[in-house]
């Protein structure tokens, strides 16, 4: 017994490879912070330059009074030159919303009405299925963006997805 306590009591105090202990320890934390800020710029950068690339966008279209499909497939050929590095996954849709405003003595609510939209892809195919819808409108993403407008005016909203 009086063995195991002279062993007990001298590996108690030796300190020899603490060090390397507590790097084995803090190591592989300080590694996973490096690599997750790394990775959080990458993705703060990358929502940067697609919001960029969606302003653009933007700005080209308030500039234009008809817009149809091809010129539609021809700002998603612009959604790619913007961010050339994104090979695949990017979407365009861009549509035009109308504001209607009801008659007071009704019990409906003032509404955001989808007057037309468009929907392109990395093939810059134009897809019926992508379309925004009326119905849509309604969900708490749209309605949180949407700006307050006078009866009978429109905005066009342009909603770009790029993968990270």
């Amino acid at each position: 017994m009086r063995i195991m306590k002279s062993l007990f009591s001298r590996f108690r105090k030796d300190e020899h490879g603490t060090i390397t202990m507590e790097f084995a320890i803090v190591a592989p934390l300080l590694i996973a912070t490096i690599i997750i800020g790394f990775e959080l710029f990458d993705a703060f950068k990358s929502n940067s330059r697609a919001a960029k690339a969606t302003y653009t966008i933007a700005d080209i279209l308030s500039r234009q009074v008809e817009i149809d499909d091809t010129y539609a497939s021809e700002l998603h050929l612009v959604l790619d030159a913007l961010l050339p590095w994104l090979n695949e996954g990017k979407t365009l849709r861009i549509t035009s919303i109308v504001f209607e405003e009801n008659d007071p003595n009704d019990d409906q609510d003032d509404e955001y009405v989808v007057s037309w939209s468009k929907h392109s892809d990395e093939n810059n195919a134009m897809n019926i299925n992508f379309e925004l819808t009326g119905s849509m409108l309604t969900q708490q993403e749209y309605v949180d963006i949407l700006p307050t407008i006078a009866d009978g005016d429109s905005i066009i909203l342009v909603e770009t997805t790029v993968p990270h």
